[in-house]
This record gives C-alpha cells, structure tokens and sequence, in this order.
C-alpha cells in the first residue's frame, strides 16, 4: 500500500475513533432512580471491594434526598436547622467541592422521623428543578445556579400540605414537567412553570413518585396515590386506568411503581403486600397475582434478571415475577439498594455498604463495610464512573471510590469455632448459672412488675418514644408507648390473647403464634428464661451472637416452640434467643434492681418483618401494680365478637344514631389543612374515622348527650340547630378539642 494512502487511512481511522467517542453520551444520573427510573444501572467497571476510607464526605443538611449527576456536576438538597431553610447544593462530584448553592425558607416537617428534605433534583440539559415538601419548585441554570423561574404551587393553586410533606422528585418530559404534590398532580411547563393541567385532589397517603412509560403508542404516567394506582395520559392529564389499593390506618403508599411492559407491580407495607397488574381495555387494571411479600414502606424495588429485589418491611428479599419468593435476608434492617452491573449495592440500617450478585438463589456480599454512622438510611445507594455515594438521614454523603473491575471475587469468612461435643455444659448446668447471675429465684416472691424506659423503631425514622411495661405474674402484661401529639397506644396480653391498641395505626387481636410468643419470652417468668418452661433442652456447641462468644441450646418450649437460646461462655447470663417463625431477640446492658439484674436493653428483629425495635429500660419497680390494671380492655372483648354478635348490634346502633351519620370536616389545624371524618357505624359501635389514623369508637350518650370514649379520654358531642338537624360535632382528646362543621 502506497505511504501516503497508510497516512490517509490512520488519519481517518483516528477521525472515526474521535468522532465515535465524542458520540457516546457521558455516564450521568439525571434524576430519582438513575437514566430509565428504574434504580438500574448498566455500569459495570466498577470494583466491588472499593477503598477503606471515603474518597470525599460532606454535609448536606438534614432529610432524605439523593444525589443527580450529570455533566461533572452533582446535586443534592438538604434542611439547616438552624437556619430554617433548604438548600439545593451544586458539587464536584470528584471532590465534593461545592460550585453553587441556592437556599430558601422551609420548616422541618419532622412527622415521625427526622424531617428535612424528601426530593431529589432533577437535571434536563442545562437546567435542574428542584421542588420541597412545601410545594416550592425552582428552575435554576445548572452550569451557575442562575434561577429562572419560582412558583408556591400550594399557595398559588390552594394546595393541601400532606402530613410528611410532598415527597414526588419532579419529573422532567420533553417540553413538560410533572409534580405529584400530595394527593395532586400537575402538569406544568419547562420554561415558565405555568400549569398544562392539574388534577383532583386525592388525599393523603401517597408518597410515591410518578413514573413514565409508554402504552400502546401513547405516553402515560403511573400515580401512586392514597387510594392506589392511577394511570393518566401525559398529554392532558385524563386517568385511563385506577385500581384501589389503599393501606390501613396510617399507612402509606410510598414505593415507586415498577413498570414491567403492559404490566405494573406495586408494592406497600403496613401488612399489605404486593400485586402484579395488567393493563387492558378496562379501566379497571386486571390482578394478575397478589401476595404478602415485598412489603416496602420506604425503599422501592428494582427488577432485574426476572426476579424483583427490595426490601419486605425490614428484610432484604428477592420475588420471581410470579409473586413467589425465592430468599428473604434479615438483620439487614430497613434500607435502601440499587442494582449496578448485575450486582446489588444494599445500604442497610446500620449505615452499612453491602456488594454481591444480584441472583435469585440468595445474597451473598462480597464485600460489607460501615460507611455511615448515625441517622437511619433511607436512600439508594449511586454508583457512577465507579465512584458510589451514599448519604444519611442527617445529611451525610460519602464518596467512595470503587473504580477498577476485581471480578466480583466472593470473600469468604473464617469458620465459626466449634467445641468438642464430650465437653460441652449441660443445658440445666447453664440454666442454673445464669438463675444465680441474675438473682432470678427472687422472682418467685414478685407478682408484678413496673418497666419504664424508652421505645426506638427504624420503622419511623428518629424517633424516641417514652415506654412503660406493667407486668403481673404468671402471663399478663400491658405495654404502653406515648407517641406523642400521635396518640398512645397500648399492647398487651393475657393467658388466653395478645392484642395492640394503637390510636394511630391498629386496633387488632394477634394470631395463636404471636401470643405464644409473646407469652414465653415476654412475660414476668421469662426474666430468667427458666428452664422449666422448656421440654427439652439440648446443648450443641458454641456460636458468635450479637458479638459475644456463647453456648448454644436447642430447646422445645412446654407449647411446642422451637428455638435457639444463646448463654455467654464467659459471663453466664442468658445473651438472647430465635427461632423459626419468632424474633431474633439480644439482651444487653444488665442492671441489679432490688437483688434482681435485669437486661436494660432489649435488642428485636421481628420475625415477619424484619422491623427493629431497642427498648431501654432506666428504672424497675416490684409489686407496685395493682391487679386490676390487667384487666381486659373493651376495645379487645369488641374485636372478640362473633360475626353473628356484630351484624346484631350493627343494626341496633345504625337505627339509633341515623342522624349523626354522615361526613364532618375540620378547617383550622396547626399545619393550616382541613381535615375530614365520618360518623359511622362499626361493629356495634359509633365510630370516628378521621382521613388519616385508626377510628375511635364510642359507646351511647350519657344523660347530657356526650359520647364517651370507649378507650382513653374521648368525648363526642354533637351540635344542632333549632329544628334539630345535626350541624357539627365537637372532638374531646386528652391532647386538645376540634370542631368539626357538617357536610351537606
């Protein structure tokens, strides 16, 4: 080949290799959920193993948002406390050196958890909008900070603020931007902010983010509000297809949508479960299948490979598209996860980073490492360029770096010690040991006990409880946690049922296994776990639990029960228990109370799901309840009834109180929102049912016309004009008095 034409040919071959590389996009993660919305991402050059030490850390201010990235720019949002605004924070996503920042005023809104920020900014060429949970939205130039435009929507459409605030990131559409604030959703333009469209209000109980998909040749947006699933055109807003869907109580709608072709799987917590809908010519979409795994309350899912990975309550799980499960992985706690070249990044409840392959046999990490500290972790890992960043309930984000590719090597861990079975302590030996540790034989001159300390669930974020424990010999307990402005709620037990009494959630009579349960490991014998509850008692050697080197027992309790009792080789006390279908329970921080030590922190992973609970304990007191304290509440004899019992006294009570049936509305509140109920009939009983909460039940009108409370310090009268027309009704708490006007 002549030189010159060589020349021409590498010439133009390195023309064609520049111009292919200035093609390909540059990696980004625009939005909420990354490129396609889907919690996915394609990368794969990334090492699993990673640095040991943060690349970059910084604090973004208090809440929950995630990170966007794109054009070397990152960024976030978060909450200053002391300054009383949000920030949208534009960072080096190399070096976490801030570029820009654009602030404005906002409240905490810290409704049973931590409060801040609920939104990711999202990027679209050179402009990024953030929106807050107050119904503030910005477009601000992204390459300066430069605003271009700011709208109130709750204030500018007379929009009603939901009880965590509007958590929807906005969601950028060709020429188009839709926010889902609150039960509305509205449509509105890129440039200006003016509104396309809006659409009713459908209440509270949705925080879920709106998701794009196409159906058919039209573009379509899937809404998961309070009452369930709306799917709308995004042209003009019209709803095409609704399936009811709606959580218990105060439970809420908050995991994204997963769009699986003409399919879409939904996902709630609160005991409710999960489906699969196909959408049709129907308006109503067809159930396809409806189990009760995959619980999310927080943390979406991401479908892979055919199978949907998340988090079911507190359990890391993994469902086939048929709705069977294929493994579920406790002690993880409830977190938060992405999937990047084919590997789960799962950020747990302790602030920890887990890597491993994504497959349905199991989770195996790779790698595990505490990369946060304090808050709790609600967020979705990011990887990018291989460098991943994850954030805290606080504001911390970190920066680690996992650039290079190591294969996904698995690391394995050292065995777990065994011992020699002809040396291994009698099961009696370690009951007696630990009787004598504790001063447990002094129990048998107690018939009750008073427990106060303190009650934290990860379940609801940040939140610290007041908790008091009455409990009397042999098998009844009352369990009382103050909630604050929320209510108390009140769980308990007795030899033959085990109930939970709670003013915001339920209000229900638990199954024959978890009074068992509770009855064997919570009652007032069950200090020292004697060993005469138990039929047979084997020990089987030694294991690592909850960090102490312990003696295993395998023991079947006098009702049938299988579990694992865990007893400190070194100290001798009792250190915990699990077994199949009961919690995974780790006592701690034993104290002397009267001649009697008793563990101060109790440390539970539930069984079904997955939810952690530590109960500290600062003071006890013996034999200071009075018996008649454990009697049975009415609330529980009402949920006893037989369904013969409660279609009798629901007719005898509807014909009673026909005139105080009907809808009620409150318009002053502190957050500044009306507020509805119904006056209803319920198993028997004359029912509140407020728009958000558990009713309140209240028994006939005494001779001055008000309605006491069935349970706690209620009062109901209801108000009527001259010719005796119910005009409204007046709401007594132990917290405060509403008034509430009548619908007509």
């Amino acid at each position: 080949m002549h030189l010159a034409t060589q020349r021409l040919l590498f010439c133009s071959l390195l023309l064609t290799l520049a111009s292919t590389a200035a093609s390909q996009p540059e990696p980004s993660w625009p939005h909420w959920r990354g490129p396609a919305r889907t919690g996915l991402s394609s990368e794969s050059g990334w090492s699993s193993q990673g640095s040991a030490q943060p690349r970059w850390t910084l604090d973004a201010g208090l809440g929950y948002s995630n990170v966007s990235i794109d054009r070397g720019r990152l960024f976030t949002m978060g909450f200053d406390a002391e300054e009383s605004v949000d920030h949208l924070l534009c960072l080096n996503p190399e070096t976490g050196r801030e570029l820009w920042r654009h602030s404005w005023p906002a409240e905490v809104r810290a409704n049973f958890h931590g409060g801040g920020t609920l939104t990711t900014p999202t990027v679209d060429g050179d402009v990024v909008f953030a929106s807050n949970r107050e119904g503030r939205c910005f477009a601000l130039t992204a390459s300066t900070g430069e605003l271009l435009w700011e709208h109130n929507y709750t204030d500018e459409l007379g929009l009603k603020i939901t009880f965590h605030g509007f958590s929807a990131s906005p969601l950028a559409l060709h020429d188009r931007l839709i926010l889902e604030l609150g039960g509305t959703v509205l449509s509105v333009a890129k440039d200006t902010g003016v509104v396309h469209w809006r659409t009713a209000d459908e209440g509270d109980g949705g925080y879920s983010n709106p998701v794009p998909f196409s159906l058919r040749g039209r573009r379509m947006l899937a809404n998961f509000a309070g009452p369930g699933l709306i799917v709308r055109e995004v042209e003009t807003g019209k709803e095409r297809y609704r399936y009811p869907w709606k959580a218990k109580g105060g439970g809420v709608n908050s995991a994204t949508p997963v769009i699986i072709g003409d399919k879409i799987f939904i996902s709630t917590a609160y005991n409710l479960g999960s489906a699969l809908l196909q959408l049709g010519d129907e308006p109503t979409p067809t159930l396809l299948w409806r189990c009760r795994q995959m619980r999310n309350k927080c943390s979406g899912c991401v479908l892979y490979d055919d199978h949907i990975y998340g988090f079911d309550e507190s359990m890391l799980c993994c469902i086939g598209l048929d709705g069977k499960r294929k493994w579920r992985m406790r002690g993880l706690g409830m977190g938060a996860l992405t999937i990047a070249g084919g590997r789960l990044l799962v950020l747990s409840s302790k602030g920890e980073l887990l890597v491993g392959p994504a497959s349905g046999d199991g989770f195996s990490p790779t790698y595990r490492n505490k990369v946060l500290d304090g808050g709790v972790y609600w967020t979705s890992p990011v990887v990018l360029d291989g460098l991943v960043y994850c954030r805290s309930s606080l504001g911390k984000i970190v920066c680690l770096d996992h650039r290079g590719n190591d294969g996904g090597a698995v690391a394995q861990d050292a065995p777990n010690p065994t011992a020699d079975p002809e040396s291994l302590p009698k099961a009696a030996d370690l009951f007696r040991r630990h009787v004598q540790i504790t001063g447990g034989d002094a129990l048998a001159e107690v018939n009750t006990a008073t427990l106060e300390g303190t009650i934290e669930t990860p379940d609801v974020g940040l939140t610290t409880s007041p908790l008091t424990i009455c409990m009397g010999a042999p098998d009844d307990r009352i369990l009382t946690i103050d909630h604050g402005r929320f209510g108390v709620g009140r769980y308990g037990f007795d030899a033959e049922c085990a109930w939970e009494l709670d003013q915001l959630f339920y209000q229900r009579v638990l199954d024959e296994a978890a009074h068992r349960e509770l009855v064997e490991t919570q009652s007032l014998r069950a200090f020292t776990d004697s060993n005469s509850e138990y039929e047979s008692l084997t020990t089987t050697g030694r294991a690592d639990f909850a960090g102490q080197d312990c003696w295993v027992i395998d023991a079947v309790s006098q009702r049938g029960a299988h579990r694992k009792l865990y007893f400190a080789c070194v100290a001798g006390h009792l250190v915990g228990h699990e077994g199949d279908g009961e919690s995974t329970v780790s006592y701690a921080d034993w104290r002397e109370f009267d001649g009697i030590h008793v563990a101060t922190t109790r440390h539970a992973v539930a069984h079904d799901t997955g939810n952690e609970e530590v109960r500290r304990i600062r003071t006890v007191a013996w034999n200071t309840v009075a018996d008649d304290l454990f009697a049975r509440p009415a609330a529980v004899t009402r949920l006893l009834r037989t369904p013969e019992q409660i279609a009798s006294a629901n007719a005898a009570a509807t014909k009673r109180f026909t005139a105080q049936l009907g809808s009620y509305t409150r318009t002053e509140t502190p957050e500044g929102a009306t507020r509805t109920a119904k006056i209803t009939v319920t198993d028997g009983f004359l029912s509140f049912e407020p728009d958000r909460g558990s009713p309140l039940w209240f028994l006939p009108p005494n001779a001055d016309g008000t309605f006491p409370g069935r349970d706690g310090p209620l009062q109901l009268r209801f108000r009527s004009d001259a010719d005796g027309n119910v005009t409204g009704m007046t709401l007594q708490t132990g917290r405060g008095t509403y008034e509430f006007t009548r619908d007509h």
